[in-house]
């Protein structure tokens, strides 16, 4: 997604309950870093320069019926 002139990556999350927490919380360390090297890989592939293309990394959780929206979320 562009916002802006900023390229944003976003991970979606869902849980369907917080019954074994928020699906925020399933964004762990491994999973951050498994993200930020695809993302390397894809801007590669699309000729983006990584040091001069402004990009973030956003996190959109879903639990239940409650929505949450992390910008800069990593």
């Amino acid at each position: 997604m562009l916002d802006g002139k900023c390229l944003v990556f976003i991970e979606v999350r869902y849980r369907k309950n917080a019954n074994f927490g928020h699906a925020e919380t399933t964004v762990t360390l491994n999973k951050q870093n498994k993200i930020k090297q695809t993302a390397q890989q894809w801007m590669i592939t699309q000729n983006l320069n990584i040091e001069d293309t402004e990009f973030r990394f956003d996190v959109f959780a879903i639990t239940g019926k409650s929505q949450k929206w992390i910008i800069n979320a990593f």
